[in-house]
């Protein structure tokens, strides 16, 4: 009797056992290892760092992905932009720095690719033949075709020459950012070497349109160049802006609203940047500016190409509007969703904790999208479908939900387990297949890359 009583309580724990362990492995603080994608490693060169300096680096194909490798000592002795290619690790050198002199330059970095082609931008430094040092008011937008690495074409044309000529720029380029779904437009922030050279040293945002090229006098010095494109800055500065106003001293953080921007009230799409804003007291907020097509007639402010003592001045038909009112400032680059509704951005919640909100272009309340309760550790990159973004939190990588109409909306997972430090420059692939970020080895950045799960990337 006992005998036959032991067998009929080993068999009831055995299926206890194995229904306890279908209820651990299906609730959800239990299924974070359900939840880790695989990661793989696609640099390992020790020394050299790999960096995508969080830019459009994927190729259009989804192939392959495009990096600077500046030292620790600083662009002027970055020598080369390269690519690995995501499925075999092979490493492609772009462009080789010419006449490259420790400390002066020319210095080449900050790349991405070109929506449409087989074509990348990046800062490129002046001609150090001529003496000419790397700095952030002398370096310009360069682009060259993987294909053919030798030829290279200056986009934005430089012009520091009085009388200075419309369409060109004074003073230095970075972060280019290509747009539109043509690839016609280039986005940058910029530092004007003329008003540097006056003790006003401001940084603001332009924007090249590349089908109208800019021809310009030559410099004995070297200080100009021709450029592809016709170049203006959207975005007016003032040095010492007044307090209680929306008048800013700098503008950074930017980027394209939309792939074709955004939807007005009439359904006419509007070219537009977002970005960050500094205002009286150093206190950042989110701004955008609405870029007309026709960028060549000068607007009610000054001349396009500036005057001996003034900046350049924004085009006819700009309109600078700022967007968040928050207590704390906001933080990092302003981001958009593909179809321009959404501008992300970072600033702290009720807790005091930075998190990652939204606001629509025409303005109104912002909305919260993280709850992590120790904040985020960078901004956030959209997927192709505006149903997800990506970013760091905790030392991880974390993707949270953007559809409002859905019950989990805002709901967050981590797709990797913790790192030693937090992963940088984290960047999704156009197909929404791929993630690549930076991580620190050995002091030397190297690129990884996360395979997503198909349901974040087959729509």
């Amino acid at each position: 009797m006992f005998h036959g009583s032991g067998i009929k309580t080993t068999i009831w724990n055995r299926y206890l056992l194995i229904l306890i362990f279908f209820l651990l492995i299906l609730h959800p603080a239990c299924t974070k290892s359900d939840n880790v994608w695989k990661i793989h490693q696609l640099t390992f060169r020790a020394g050299i760092n790999h960096d995508l300096d969080n830019n459009l680096n994927f190729s259009p194909d989804n192939q392959w992905l495009c990096y600077d490798t500046r030292p620790e000592s600083g662009i002027a002795n970055s020598l080369t932009i390269e690519r690995v290619h995501i499925l075999t690790g092979e490493i492609d050198t772009i462009y080789q720095a010419p006449n490259a002199i420790e400390d002066l330059g020319p210095g080449v970095a900050a790349v991405s690719y070109f929506p449409t082609d087989d074509r990348v931008i990046f800062i490129h430094g002046l001609d150090t033949k001529k003496g000419l040092a790397y700095s952030k008011t002398r370096r310009v937008g360069a682009m060259v075709e993987p294909a053919i690495p030798t030829k290279v074409m200056w986009a934005d044309a430089r012009d520091v020459t009085f009388p200075y000529i419309p369409g060109a720029l004074r003073g230095g380029t970075h972060r280019h950012e290509p747009g539109g779904n043509d690839g016609k437009w280039v986005g940058f922030t910029y530092d004007d070497m003329i008003m540097a050279n006056l003790g006003t040293d401001l940084r603001t945002i332009g924007v090249t349109r590349l089908d109208m090229p800019v021809k310009v006098d030559q410099n004995p010095t070297g200080e100009n160049n021709d450029g592809e494109g016709f170049s203006v800055l959207v975005v007016r500065v003032t040095a010492q802006p007044d307090p209680d106003t929306n008048q800013i001293c700098r503008a950074f953080g930017d980027s394209w609203v939309g792939r074709s921007g955004y939807l007005k009230a009439d359904g006419t799409r509007q070219l537009a940047r977002g970005f960050i804003a500094e205002l009286a007291n150093g206190h950042h907020e989110v701004f955008i500016v609405d870029v007309p097509q026709d960028i060549t007639q000068p607007g009610p402010q000054g001349p396009l190409q500036g005057t001996k003592n003034t900046f350049p001045m924004p085009p006819a038909g700009t309109r600078q509007q700022r967007l968040t009112f928050t207590k704390s400032g906001c933080l990092g680059n302003v981001r958009s969703d593909p179809d321009g509704k959404w501008l992300t951005f970072r600033t702290t919640d009720s807790e005091s904790h930075m998190q990652i909100f939204m606001i629509s272009p025409h303005g109104g309340k912002p909305i919260q999208l993280t709850f992590l309760p120790h904040g985020v550790e960078s901004e956030a990159r959209w997927h192709f479908s505006g149903e997800y973004i990506v970013y760091a939190a905790d030392h991880r990588i974390y993707i949270t939900k953007i559809v409002q109409s859905h019950a989990d909306f805002a709901a967050s997972i981590a797709v990797t387990n913790t790192f030693p430090s937090s992963p940088k420059n984290i960047i999704w692939s156009p197909n929404g297949k791929y993630i690549a970020f930076n991580r620190e080895l050995e002091g030397s950045l190297q690129i990884f890359i996360i395979e997503t799960e198909k349901r974040f990337w087959q729509q």
